[in-house]
């Protein structure tokens, strides 16, 4: 089953989750499966002038794995990811966003560490994952 919280996949016996500690009583399999969940990250690899380009990803986890849910069309110069007010790097990310949205998915509470690490979920029922 997948954590409801964090999104993580975790022994459908656990009674809590191994990642974020969120309490697992009263889930059950059947109806914490429903829901497939994601978290925007950032990739990254050499250029032909060997500079460290870097770009947005959404990782999505549900019943049938782990895949791509959106991306960004620019790679950036990696030290440009943690600057949030520079301006293709807030376009990049609100195009992963917005791609995410039309997609189905809804941003939930929690985030991760870093200022682009936020996250989402959608039914598991929902079509259009390259996955499938």
């Amino acid at each position: 089953m997948f954590c409801s919280k964090c999104g993580a996949q975790i022994s459908d016996d656990a009674s809590f989750c191994s990642k974020c500690g969120n309490s697992m009583a009263g889930v059950s399999t059947a109806t914490n499966e429903s829901w497939e969940h994601c978290e925007i990250q950032y990739v990254t690899k050499h250029s032909l002038l060997l500079t460290l380009k870097a770009r947005f990803y959404a990782e999505a986890i549900g019943p049938k794995g782990t895949y791509c849910a959106a991306s960004s069309d620019v790679w950036l110069n990696h030290t440009l990811l943690f600057a949030a007010h520079h301006r293709p790097t807030s376009e990049a990310y609100e195009g992963v966003v917005q791609a995410l949205v039309q997609s189905g998915w809804e941003p939930v509470a929690e985030k991760g560490s870093a200022w682009f690490n936020k996250r989402f979920r959608r039914r598991a029922s929902f079509t259009g994952h390259a996955g499938a």
